[in-house]
């Protein structure tokens, strides 16, 4: 690589994706990715720029985190601290299983101790799913 195109990978490298380096200095990618492997010079700059950048963001971020930004927290803290939320899925979560068989029987017990005044109305709590009596 010329000293320009060194220049060039110091200055972009923190910014672009190998795919994107090689392209701007208009290589093929797979003569970049042989350039980062057989030379330890160009390899090294392009390592060192872009962990620096990468640093520095880092750095931004967990001081916004110091700061109270609880988005900031939460994103280092799973990127960096392999935190995460628990949570179930759909299929982890516990089936839950209501039997209302016998429902009726349970009002008419109720009916005959007089606890509840017998009547052909029932309280709907959700109209789709409404139990009617029978006539």
């Amino acid at each position: 690589m010329t000293d320009e195109q060194k220049e060039k990978l110091a200055w972009m490298a923190p910014y672009l994706t190998v795919d994107m380096m090689a392209d701007s200095l208009q290589i093929p990618r797979s003569t970049f990715m042989e350039i980062l492997n057989r030379d330890e010079e160009v390899s090294g700059l392009y390592h060192k720029h872009k962990s620096d950048k990468v640093a520095e963001v880092a750095s931004c971020l967990v001081n916004k985190a110091r700061e109270g930004d609880t988005r900031a927290a939460m994103f280092y803290l799973r990127t960096q601290g392999r935190w995460r939320e628990e949570g179930h899925t759909a299929s982890e979560r516990p089936q839950i299983q209501i039997n209302v068989s016998g429902i009726n029987d349970i009002k008419t017990e109720k009916v005959i101790e007089g606890v509840v005044e017998p009547s052909n109305e029932l309280e709907v709590l959700d109209e789709s799913t409404a139990i009617r009596p029978a006539d």
